[in-house]
C-alpha cells in the first residue's frame, strides 16, 4: 500500500509540473468532492461499499449490543483516563500519543487487577478468571463496534442524501482520471 501511495505521488507531481492546469483542476475536483462529502458528513468509503440489507445491520445491532456493552462499561474509565489526562495536560500533538500509552500501562492493569479483585471477592477465584480473560477481548470488541456503527450511520446518511447518484459519479469520473493517470509511464 505504502509503495502504491508513494508512485501515486509520484505520478502526481510529475503531471503537475509537466501540466499544471489539468492537474489543478483535478485537485479542485477531489477538494470539492471531498468537501461535498464533509457537507453531508460521511466518506468515501461509504459511496464505495456495495449496499446490505437494513435488516442485517439491525440484527447485528441487536444481537452483538450486549457484548459491546459489556466492553464499554468495563473498559470506559481505564480508556477514558488517559485521553483526559492528554486534554488537561494540553501538551502539543506530538505529545499526546505518548502520553495516552503511557497512562494507558497503568490504567489498564490497575484497573484491571482492581475489577478482578472486586469479582474475586464477591464470586469464586475461578470466575474471577473468566471475568478478567474476557475484558480485554471485550473492550477491544466495543471499540471495533462503535467505530463500525460510526461507519455505519455514515452510509445510511449517504443513502438518504438527495446528491448521492452525483456523488457516485464525481467519485468515479475521479478515479477514471487517477487509474489514467497510473496507466501513464513517467518518461
Amino acid at each position: 500500500h505504502f509503495a502504491r501511495v508513494q508512485y501515486l505521488i509520484a505520478k502526481l507531481r510529475y503531471w503537475q509540473e509537466n501540466s499544471p492546469e489539468p492537474a489543478g483542476q483535478f485537485r479542485h475536483e477531489v477538494g470539492a468532492y471531498f468537501r461535498t462529502l464533509e457537507e453531508q458528513r460521511t466518506e468515501d468509503r461509504a459511496l464505495s461499499r456495495p449496499p446490505r440489507p437494513l435488516w442485517l445491520h439491525f440484527a447485528g445491532l441487536v444481537l452483538l449490543f450486549p457484548v459491546f456493552l459489556h466492553g464499554l462499561a468495563h473498559n470506559f474509565l481505564p480508556a477514558f483516563i488517559p485521553v483526559w489526562i492528554t486534554r488537561r495536560l494540553k501538551l502539543d500533538i506530538e505529545y499526546n500519543s505518548t502520553v495516552k500509552i503511557l497512562a494507558g500501562l497503568i490504567t489498564f492493569p490497575l484497573f484491571y487487577f482492581l475489577q478482578y479483585r472486586l469479582i474475586y471477592w464477591l464470586y469464586d477465584g475461578q470466575t474471577a478468571l473468566i471475568y478478567l480473560l474476557t475484558l480485554l477481548p471485550a473492550g477491544f470488541f466495543a471499540w471495533a463496534f462503535f467505530r463500525h456503527q460510526q461507519r455505519v450511520l455514515r452510509y445510511f446518511r449517504f443513502r438518504r442524501s438527495p446528491e448521492k447518484e452525483k456523488l457516485r459519479a464525481r467519485r468515479q469520473a475521479i478515479w477514471e482520471k487517477t487509474a489514467n493517470l497510473l496507466a501513464k509511464k513517467i518518461s
